[in-house]
């Protein structure tokens, strides 16, 4: 599962709507379903603001 789709269950989960989290990180909720969609990169503060609006943490594994 790739991110935009883990963030998507995410808030699905929470129970969010895109227009909602959109808001709350400033972007259109266009722009929210895009990325879901794997459509748009986001930036490293982008994705913070992600991860604090559904309450998840970024965690970075080396790969072996």
């Amino acid at each position: 599962m790739g991110l935009g789709e883990q963030l998507k269950a995410r808030r699905v989960a929470l129970g969010m709507s895109q227009a909602k989290l959109g808001e709350m990180l400033g972007i259109h909720r266009n722009n929210v379903g895009e990325s879901e969609l794997g459509k748009r990169g986001m930036s490293l503060e982008t994705l913070t603001k992600y991860c604090k609006a559904l309450k998840l943490r970024v965690e970075l594994v080396k790969e072996e």
